[in-house]
């Protein structure tokens, strides 16, 4: 026997046709307060979720315009606090250096490195002063911890240092423990090499290496490195013997040129403008 639910089971299309043509019909005979009662109740049936999804939408697009406004201002002000650390710590630098320049016996043009070396000349930097700050071909060039190089080149607001590196530049030195002498020159891997050592030399590791004064051009005492190995060879009469840079070639941005004993030149004007900035 056929039950009634088993009847709307199987012809629920129909039987859902039927119902919505009787209610059609008896919506067509209501009333109109009630007619509008269920178009409103069905319309809040079916608007409201669309309703709730639009306004979920837009608030989370305010929300995503409100997230990208802030990590925009989060990397302004990480730019800010980094733009910041690095004044500091260039002020740090340059009072450092100023310090230093006091202690010096010459006068001196503390120039900014502006520039690496090209392909034609790969032991070198540039400075950012030149003949106008009095700058000439020759001066020695220092930083804080040794020989830097010197001036080979100059133009009127930029001058080319040869670096000590350079396989052109040979320095006179000296064993600063031993007073062994030897030519500084330049070895592989930014390494120098002192040269003219004989092997029966008194020179061992770390003994500091500074400049002779044998040729005038780089004043007696200013350091060049520290020996870092001692080669004895087992036939000839000179060893080789490496040394480490003193100064820190690699991370330079500032350097000092000096004026020693330049005639005719006012250097202590030269020195106070250009440490402070003036440039002329």
């Amino acid at each position: 026997m056929v039950t009634l639910i088993d009847f709307i089971k199987r012809h629920s299309g129909q039987v859902m046709w039927v119902l919505a043509l009787i209610i059609g019909v008896l919506l067509s005979q209501a009333p109109f307060t009630v007619k509008s009662a269920i178009s409103g109740a069905l319309m809040d049936t079916i608007y409201r979720p669309f309703d709730y999804l639009s306004g979920a939408y837009h608030t989370f697009k305010n929300r995503r315009v409100e997230n990208l406004q802030l990590k925009e201002e989060l990397i302004s002000t990480r730019l800010k606090i980094e733009t910041l650390k690095e004044i500091e710590r260039e002020n740090l630098r340059l009072r450092r250096a100023l310090g230093f320049s006091q202690r010096l016996e010459y006068a001196t043009v503390l120039a900014e490195v502006v520039g690496r070396g090209n392909p034609r000349m790969p032991g070198s930097i540039v400075v950012g002063s030149g003949a106008k700050q009095g700058v000439i071909v020759g001066l020695p060039v220092i930083d804080e911890h040794g020989v830097v190089g010197k001036v080979i080149s100059v133009s009127d607001n930029t001058s080319v240092i040869q670096l000590i590196t350079d396989p052109n530049l040979k320095i006179s030195a000296v064993d600063g423990r031993s007073r062994v002498q030897g030519i500084i020159s330049a070895a592989s891997g930014g390494k120098l090499v002192l040269e003219n050592v004989p092997v029966t030399a008194d020179i061992r590791n770390g003994d500091p290496i500074t400049a002779s004064g044998l040729g005038g051009l780089f004043p007696k005492g200013l350091k060049i490195g520290l020996v870092s190995r001692v080669m004895v060879p087992q036939s000839g009469l000179f060893s080789k013997v490496e040394i480490t840079p003193s100064a820190k070639l690699a991370t330079l941005e500032e350097v000092f040129i000096l004026f020693t004993g330049i005639a005719g030149m006012n250097t202590d004007s030269v020195a106070i403008d250009t440490i402070s900035g003036d440039g002329r």
